[in-house]
Protein backbone atom coordinates (compact mmCIF):
# COMPACT_ATOMS: atom_id res chain seq x y z
CA UNK A 1 0.00 0.00 0.00
CA UNK A 2 1.48 3.54 -0.64
CA UNK A 3 -0.16 6.21 1.50
CA UNK A 4 -0.70 10.07 -0.12
CA UNK A 5 0.01 11.95 2.95
CA UNK A 6 1.01 15.51 3.12
CA UNK A 7 1.91 17.34 6.19
CA UNK A 8 3.68 20.43 7.27
CA UNK A 9 7.00 20.67 8.55
CA UNK A 10 8.23 24.37 9.17
CA UNK A 11 11.71 24.39 8.75
CA UNK A 12 14.14 27.24 9.19
CA UNK A 13 16.12 28.95 6.15
CA UNK A 14 19.17 27.21 6.88
CA UNK A 15 21.24 25.18 4.94
CA UNK A 16 22.16 21.39 5.27
CA UNK A 17 23.59 18.19 3.88
CA UNK A 18 24.22 14.67 4.43
CA UNK A 19 26.35 11.45 4.54
CA UNK A 20 27.22 7.46 3.34
CA UNK A 21 30.45 5.06 4.40
CA UNK A 22 33.59 4.36 3.79
CA UNK A 23 34.47 0.55 2.76
CA UNK A 24 37.07 -1.25 4.67
CA UNK A 25 37.91 -4.67 3.40
CA UNK A 26 38.66 -7.46 5.97
CA UNK A 27 42.57 -9.33 4.40
CA UNK A 28 45.12 -10.19 6.47
CA UNK A 29 48.21 -8.00 6.14
CA UNK A 30 50.46 -10.30 6.58
CA UNK A 31 49.31 -11.83 2.91
CA UNK A 32 49.57 -7.50 1.43
CA UNK A 33 53.22 -7.04 0.77
CA UNK A 34 52.38 -3.34 -0.65
CA UNK A 35 53.83 0.17 -0.05
CA UNK A 36 50.70 2.13 1.56
CA UNK A 37 51.27 4.86 -1.47
CA UNK A 38 51.02 1.74 -4.21
CA UNK A 39 47.36 0.95 -5.70
CA UNK A 40 45.93 -1.94 -5.28
CA UNK A 41 42.30 -3.98 -5.71
CA UNK A 42 40.48 -5.80 -2.68
CA UNK A 43 38.90 -8.92 -4.15
CA UNK A 44 37.10 -9.77 -0.80
CA UNK A 45 33.55 -8.18 -0.15
CA UNK A 46 34.11 -5.11 2.88
CA UNK A 47 32.80 -5.68 5.87
CA UNK A 48 32.14 -1.90 6.38
CA UNK A 49 30.18 -0.47 3.27
CA UNK A 50 28.65 3.14 2.25
CA UNK A 51 25.10 3.73 3.12
CA UNK A 52 25.06 6.49 0.67
CA UNK A 53 26.94 9.19 -1.02
CA UNK A 54 26.22 13.14 -1.91
CA UNK A 55 27.79 15.78 -3.30
CA UNK A 56 26.71 19.15 -2.37
CA UNK A 57 27.30 23.02 -4.78
CA UNK A 58 30.51 23.73 -2.92
CA UNK A 59 31.59 20.31 -3.76
CA UNK A 60 31.75 19.04 -0.25
CA UNK A 61 30.87 15.10 0.32
CA UNK A 62 28.86 13.57 2.39
CA UNK A 63 28.99 10.09 3.72
CA UNK A 64 26.71 7.47 5.51
CA UNK A 65 29.42 5.61 7.37
CA UNK A 66 28.94 1.69 8.83
CA UNK A 67 31.22 3.67 11.52
CA UNK A 68 30.22 4.45 15.32
CA UNK A 69 30.56 8.35 16.02
CA UNK A 70 33.07 9.66 18.17
CA UNK A 71 31.83 13.61 19.08
CA UNK A 72 35.14 14.73 20.68
CA UNK A 73 36.33 11.62 21.64
CA UNK A 74 33.25 10.60 23.37
CA UNK A 75 31.89 7.58 21.57
CA UNK A 76 28.36 7.57 20.62
CA UNK A 77 26.25 5.55 23.61
CA UNK A 78 24.95 2.98 20.67
CA UNK A 79 27.89 1.33 19.31
CA UNK A 80 25.37 -0.31 16.13
CA UNK A 81 24.60 3.12 14.92
CA UNK A 82 25.41 4.91 11.80
CA UNK A 83 27.45 8.54 11.39
CA UNK A 84 26.59 10.85 9.13
CA UNK A 85 30.14 12.60 7.70
CA UNK A 86 30.77 15.52 5.89
CA UNK A 87 34.13 16.39 4.46
CA UNK A 88 36.20 18.10 1.85
CA UNK A 89 36.11 16.37 -1.69
CA UNK A 90 39.89 16.30 -1.64
CA UNK A 91 40.85 14.70 1.72
CA UNK A 92 42.39 11.56 3.40
CA UNK A 93 40.95 8.74 4.95
CA UNK A 94 43.53 6.65 7.68
CA UNK A 95 42.09 3.65 9.02
CA UNK A 96 43.62 1.04 11.14
CA UNK A 97 41.83 -1.70 8.79
CA UNK A 98 42.81 -3.94 7.54
CA UNK A 99 46.71 -2.57 7.14
CA UNK A 100 47.31 -2.16 10.55
CA UNK A 101 48.55 1.96 11.30
CA UNK A 102 52.06 2.13 13.49
CA UNK A 103 51.33 4.60 16.68
CA UNK A 104 53.63 7.61 14.32
CA UNK A 105 50.96 7.19 11.90
CA UNK A 106 47.90 7.69 13.57
CA UNK A 107 46.89 11.54 14.15
CA UNK A 108 47.35 13.03 17.25
CA UNK A 109 43.43 13.04 18.69
CA UNK A 110 40.88 10.38 18.80
CA UNK A 111 39.38 8.72 15.75
CA UNK A 112 36.44 10.38 14.26
CA UNK A 113 34.95 6.95 13.22
CA UNK A 114 35.00 4.12 15.67
CA UNK A 115 35.14 0.43 14.24
CA UNK A 116 32.50 -1.95 15.06
CA UNK A 117 32.56 -5.93 13.58
CA UNK A 118 35.89 -6.10 12.43
CA UNK A 119 36.96 -2.69 10.65
CA UNK A 120 39.20 0.14 11.83
CA UNK A 121 38.95 2.92 13.38
CA UNK A 122 39.15 6.06 10.97
CA UNK A 123 40.39 9.38 10.68
CA UNK A 124 39.23 11.71 8.10
CA UNK A 125 41.67 14.49 7.34
CA UNK A 126 39.55 18.11 6.83
CA UNK A 127 36.70 16.65 8.46
CA UNK A 128 33.25 19.14 8.71
CA UNK A 129 31.37 17.25 11.09
CA UNK A 130 29.91 13.95 12.22
CA UNK A 131 26.50 13.49 13.67
CA UNK A 132 25.43 9.65 15.19
CA UNK A 133 22.85 7.24 15.42
CA UNK A 134 21.48 7.53 12.05
CA UNK A 135 21.14 4.91 9.06
CA UNK A 136 20.76 1.52 10.35
CA UNK A 137 18.31 -0.87 12.92
CA UNK A 138 20.26 0.16 15.74
CA UNK A 139 17.46 -2.86 17.20
CA UNK A 140 19.48 -5.01 15.98
CA UNK A 141 22.20 -4.72 18.68
CA UNK A 142 23.14 -7.14 20.60
CA UNK A 143 20.20 -7.59 22.92
CA UNK A 144 18.36 -5.88 20.78
CA UNK A 145 14.64 -7.38 19.73
CA UNK A 146 14.75 -6.84 16.19
CA UNK A 147 16.79 -10.51 14.05
CA UNK A 148 17.88 -8.71 10.77
CA UNK A 149 19.84 -5.29 10.03
CA UNK A 150 18.08 -2.89 8.23
CA UNK A 151 20.10 0.02 6.43
CA UNK A 152 18.66 2.96 5.17
CA UNK A 153 19.85 5.90 2.51
CA UNK A 154 19.64 9.90 3.27
CA UNK A 155 19.00 12.48 0.86
CA UNK A 156 19.93 16.46 0.19
CA UNK A 157 17.82 19.28 -0.92
CA UNK A 158 18.32 22.53 -2.90
CA UNK A 159 19.59 24.25 0.13
CA UNK A 160 21.76 21.17 1.06
CA UNK A 161 20.05 20.23 4.13
CA UNK A 162 20.38 16.64 4.79
CA UNK A 163 17.04 14.28 5.88
CA UNK A 164 18.67 11.48 7.23
CA UNK A 165 16.17 8.58 9.02
CA UNK A 166 17.07 7.91 12.64
CA UNK A 167 15.05 4.19 12.44
CA UNK A 168 15.95 3.74 16.42
CA UNK A 169 13.87 6.91 17.09
CA UNK A 170 11.54 6.38 13.88
CA UNK A 171 11.74 9.60 12.67
CA UNK A 172 13.57 11.53 9.85
CA UNK A 173 16.73 14.04 11.19
CA UNK A 174 17.04 17.35 9.63
CA UNK A 175 20.45 18.53 9.75
CA UNK A 176 21.89 22.35 8.44
CA UNK A 177 24.91 22.67 6.35
CA UNK A 178 26.97 22.90 9.73
CA UNK A 179 25.97 19.67 10.86
CA UNK A 180 23.26 21.32 13.38
CA UNK A 181 19.78 19.47 14.27
CA UNK A 182 16.91 21.58 12.84
CA UNK A 183 14.28 19.16 13.80
CA UNK A 184 13.38 16.07 13.65
CA UNK A 185 10.19 14.93 11.21
CA UNK A 186 7.89 12.26 12.36
CA UNK A 187 7.25 10.04 15.77
CA UNK A 188 6.28 6.41 16.65
CA UNK A 189 2.86 5.30 15.14
CA UNK A 190 1.04 3.03 12.66
CA UNK A 191 -0.91 3.17 9.62
CA UNK A 192 -3.98 4.57 11.65
CA UNK A 193 -1.96 7.21 13.29
CA UNK A 194 -1.49 10.98 11.87
CA UNK A 195 -4.12 13.33 10.75
CA UNK A 196 -3.22 13.95 6.97
CA UNK A 197 -3.71 17.02 4.73
CA UNK A 198 -4.69 14.55 2.11
CA UNK A 199 -6.94 12.01 3.12
CA UNK A 200 -7.71 10.27 -0.55
CA UNK A 201 -6.03 7.05 -0.67
CA UNK A 202 -4.74 6.90 3.01
CA UNK A 203 -6.69 4.82 5.84
CA UNK A 204 -10.03 4.84 6.56
CA UNK A 205 -10.67 6.25 10.05
CA UNK A 206 -7.16 8.08 10.94
CA UNK A 207 -6.52 9.66 14.44
CA UNK A 208 -4.49 12.68 15.25
CA UNK A 209 -1.22 12.20 16.90
CA UNK A 210 -0.33 15.81 17.71
CA UNK A 211 2.88 17.20 16.55
CA UNK A 212 3.40 17.38 12.81
CA UNK A 213 0.99 14.29 12.47
CA UNK A 214 3.86 11.90 10.65
CA UNK A 215 3.76 8.09 12.24
CA UNK A 216 6.89 6.37 11.09
CA UNK A 217 7.43 2.81 12.09
CA UNK A 218 10.56 2.39 10.28
CA UNK A 219 11.56 4.87 7.86
CA UNK A 220 14.61 3.85 5.75
CA UNK A 221 14.69 5.75 2.40
CA UNK A 222 14.02 9.11 1.71
CA UNK A 223 13.86 11.62 -1.45
CA UNK A 224 12.86 15.33 -1.83
CA UNK A 225 11.25 17.63 -3.94
CA UNK A 226 13.20 20.78 -3.94
CA UNK A 227 13.04 22.36 -0.88
CA UNK A 228 8.74 21.79 -0.58
CA UNK A 229 7.97 17.91 0.02
CA UNK A 230 9.84 14.88 1.57
CA UNK A 231 9.09 11.22 0.21
CA UNK A 232 9.75 8.75 3.00
CA UNK A 233 9.55 5.22 2.45
CA UNK A 234 8.09 3.13 5.69
CA UNK A 235 8.78 -0.06 5.03
CA UNK A 236 7.28 -1.40 8.34
CA UNK A 237 4.10 0.50 7.28
CA UNK A 238 4.21 -0.75 4.13
CA UNK A 239 3.69 2.49 2.69
CA UNK A 240 5.22 5.97 0.95
CA UNK A 241 4.30 9.24 3.05
CA UNK A 242 4.38 12.56 0.88
CA UNK A 243 5.25 15.06 3.48
CA UNK A 244 4.96 19.04 2.73
CA UNK A 245 7.51 21.16 4.37
CA UNK A 246 6.97 24.83 5.28
CA UNK A 247 8.80 27.78 6.97
CA UNK A 248 8.23 29.66 9.96
CA UNK A 249 8.11 32.32 7.84
CA UNK A 250 7.53 33.02 4.48
CA UNK A 251 6.97 36.34 1.66
CA UNK A 252 5.66 36.54 -1.99
CA UNK A 253 7.48 39.10 -3.61
CA UNK A 254 6.23 40.06 -7.13
CA UNK A 255 8.58 39.91 -9.92
CA UNK A 256 9.09 42.73 -12.83
CA UNK A 257 7.66 41.60 -16.17
CA UNK A 258 6.80 38.03 -15.56
CA UNK A 259 3.64 36.83 -15.92
CA UNK A 260 1.62 35.78 -12.38
CA UNK A 261 0.39 32.40 -14.10
CA UNK A 262 -0.98 30.90 -10.84
CA UNK A 263 -2.94 33.95 -9.80
CA UNK A 264 -4.34 34.46 -13.84
CA UNK A 265 -5.71 30.47 -13.25
CA UNK A 266 -7.62 31.91 -10.06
Amino acid sequence: MIGHESRIVPLTCAAVAIAAATAAPALDSERLKVQRKEVFEFTEKPKVTREGIAMDKDDNIYLMATGWANHDGKPHPDVMSCALVKMKAKTKILSTGPIPLSDAEKPKRPPDLLAWRDAGNAWIEDIKWVFGDVGIDTQCRPGGHCHCLGNSRFTLDYFGRSFAPEIARSDVAVLDTAGNLILRVGRYGNVEDGMPLVKDGGPPDPRSIGGDEVALFSPRFVATDTDRRLFIADPGNARILSVRLGYHAEEKIALRDVRDAAAETK
